[in-house]
């Protein structure tokens, strides 16, 4: 029979691992390896259905899309489409979770409102038994419905699709598949008629609901409700599944377990083993301190022994070192004792770990979020592990961080993320990382012959990029021995390339100022670039240092050097007056869309005024505001450099000696360089 499968060739979707990314074609949910190094990534895409609407501004009604769902395979470089499809139906649709299995087969589970969604003669359920009506969270459609379950054969056939689900919300939130081909689900419902199987683990509505599906899709192996939020489960290689996520203190526990009771937070995490025939709890704890604690990730190596991670800020969870708020813990085979376990980031903030994978030799692989802004980066107490690719976060609020453990807690590899994607363990020591951009393998087993750190103000050493700005890139083997310095053409132009060092952002070739092995200076491209988000390339001479993802912000001021009014330069020895104006030279102000050639001297007339002073822009002295009398392109210097034109406050300096006033640069209302020294005297 036909299952309305429309097989579209698609641009590249973007695929970021901590949310759902929306890309011009549609969400990236999930994705997975086949034996052949192919990525398959699970989805939703609009379709021509309205789900409802929603009021912006008050009065105006504006329409939400309903979604159909979406599998993709692409090839292992990530930028190839070599299969897309669309499941749906008249409803809302979504895939959530993929899996595949070692001859290629490709699992998809979902959520679908849509009573004509395509399912397969003979499958488990037949019809969907969930709520029709749309479900609308503010602008966007929200899962709903029963939940969906699609088996794909390696070239992208169908193999059969069923439902799963009762009268209420059933929505998957991961799926495994064993050697038999027996497939493991697991998600949230809200029905209290979610089909199960006779003597159920528990027969009572709860958040959850656990299933085990025959390989043919016909059958329930075994279908339980669970008490707690699922949000993510292993299946060890008996068949064995290890469940983990939340709890409002409704787990039930076995007796010689980690932690029997609640940690008298909001919410704890927890750790349940179901035995391989679904009918009982091999053990079953929580894992929580007095705050609240939510585990999302979890693992099993060879023994039996399960690696959970999460995100805590209780001051009293257990069994682990440090005190931030992502952890990892190890928790022995049958559940009584953590063996090791972390807390890294900051002790405040957001800082969680949202993956965790144990690769052939049981060493273990977390990623985390790490918020900086309320502190520096830790793991347990360790800074970056010597081999770390990516020393500081390319971002002043945080970023993410990899690390490898050893079975036994030894510390392998700490370092920020060079790349933000879906991350894949392929062997031991080397991961696949799937981004918008493609894909990257990484190796930890080995130092990269170049390397480059995070681009940063060339005036301040703050990050992060912004268009238009001058930025230093630190690393090594990255240009030539000599230092080179760039000279514009008789055009008055910069290079794009200089002693066989190039430097590209999302494809644009940056203007080059200066390379040498261990510092190139460039600037930002102006034109044809986004805001927000940055692919940084370096290549010398014929290689390519490992690729940097690089989030960026709409300005980042920095100041070189301020002149006084006879146009020297300001210093101890020769400070500015009160009242007087000053000339402020920095770099990083805000220009995204200003047209202006990339690399490009300003001439000196006529003068290229910005006059941003009413769009953020402004100077203070110790807080007390300066007034901008103009701002603009800093002549005979190159576009990225601004000049402003302040005019000093007339009740500085305080004292009747030379006094260092902190000097203060906004642009768009941001400023994130520390104050910058300028020196008056009455």
């Amino acid at each position: 029979m036909s299952l309305g499968v429309r097989t579209v060739l698609h641009p590249r979707w973007l695929a970021v691992t901590l949310f759902l990314a929306k890309a011009a074609y549609g969400q990236v949910a999930a994705a997975a390896l086949d034996p052949a190094g192919n990525i398959w990534q699970a989805g939703r895409v609009n379709n021509a259905l309205t789900c409802g609407s929603f009021e912006v501004p008050p009065g105006f009604q504006e329409a939400v899309p309903c979604n159909d769902a979406t599998v993709t395979k692409l090839d292992p470089t990530g930028s190839k489409v070599l299969f897309s499809a669309t499941l749906g139906g008249n409803g809302d649709s979504g895939g959530l979770a993929i899996a595949t299995d070692s001859a290629g087969n490709v699992y998809i589970a979902g959520y679908t409102t849509a009573p004509d969604f395509p399912v397969t003669s003979g499958a488990l359920q037949t019809k969907n038994a969930g709520p029709y009506a749309s479900q609308t969270d503010g602008d966007s459609t929200a899962s709903g419905g029963d939940a969906f379950i699609v088996k794909l054969n390696p070239n992208g056939s169908v193999a059969y699709s069923t439902f799963l689900g009762g009268s209420g919300n059933d929505v998957p939130v991961a799926i495994s598949v064993d050697s038999a081909g027996s497939v493991y689900v697991t998600g949230g419902t809200t029905s209290t008629d979610f089909p199960l199987t006779s003597s159920p683990l528990s027969g009572t509505p709860g958040a959850g609901f656990v299933a085990k599906i025959n390989p043919g899709g016909q059958s329930l192996n075994y279908s339980t409700y669970f008490p707690a939020t699922i949000t993510a489960f292993a299946v060890d290689s008996a068949g064995a599944m290890y469940l983990t996520g939340y709890t409002y203190g409704t787990l039930p526990t076995t007796a010689g377990s980690v932690q029997t009771i609640s940690g008298g937070g909001d919410t704890d995490a927890f750790v349940s083993k179901i035995n391989a025939s679904g009918s009982g709890l091999v053990y079953s704890t929580y894992l929580g301190g007095s705050g609240t604690d939510s585990a999302f990730a979890i693992a099993v190596d060879s023994q039996g022994a399960a690696w959970v991670g999460g995100q805590t800020d209780s001051p009293t969870f257990p069994g682990t070192k440090g005190t931030g708020g992502a952890f990892l813990v190890k928790l022995s085979p049958g559940g009584s004792a953590i063996q090791t376990g972390w807390r890294f980031g900051t002790p405040n903030g957001y800082n969680s770990t949202t993956f965790v994978a144990v690769d052939a030799r049981d060493n273990v692989y977390a990623l985390g979020e790490i918020d900086q802004s309320v502190g520096t980066f830790s793991v347990s107490g360790f800074q970056p592990t010597p081999n770390a690719q990516l020393s500081i976060p390319c971002s002043p609020f945080g970023g993410n961080i990899l690390i490898e453990s050893a079975s036994d807690g030894t510390l392998l590899y700490a370092s920020y993320v060079r790349r933000v994607g879906t991350v894949f363990v392929t062997a031991p020591g080397h991961l696949l990382i799937d981004s918008a951009f493609g894909a990257v393998a990484l190796d930890l087993t080995s130092t990269p012959a170049m390397n480059f750190q995070c681009p940063v103000n060339g005036a301040s050493y703050t990050v992060p990029a912004t268009p238009g700005e001058i930025v230093s890139l630190f690393g090594y083997g990255i240009g030539p021995e000599a230092g080179v310095t760039a000279q514009p053409d008789s055009s008055g132009r910069f290079p794009t390339s200089l002693a066989g060092v190039q430097v590209q952002f999302n494809g644009v070739a940056a203007p080059l100022l200066y390379v040498q092995g261990g510092q190139v200076n460039a600037v930002v491209p102006n034109q044809n670039l986004p805001l927000f988000l940055y692919t940084v390339e370096v290549s010398y001479q014929d290689r390519s240092a490992p690729v940097l993802d690089v989030w960026g912000e709409i300005a980042n001021p920095g100041v070189f050097a301020v002149a006084n009014q006879d146009s020297t330069i300001n210093s101890l020895s020769n400070p500015a007056k009160p009242g007087s104006i000053v000339s402020v030279y920095a770099t990083g102000m805000e220009m995204f869309g200003l047209d202006f050639p990339d690399g490009q001297v300003a001439p000196l007339s006529p003068l290229l005024p910005i006059n941003f002073s009413q769009n953020g822009d402004a100077v203070s002295f110790a807080g007390i505001p300066g007034t901008i009398l103009w701002e603009g392109a800093a002549p005979n210097l190159i576009f990225g450099v601004v000049q402003i034109n302040v005019q000093l406050p007339a009740s500085l300096p305080p004292a009747s000696s030379v006094t260092s006033v902190p000097m203060v640069v906004q642009s768009s209302y941001i400023d994130l360089a520390p104050a910058f020294p300028v020196f008056v005297a009455p």
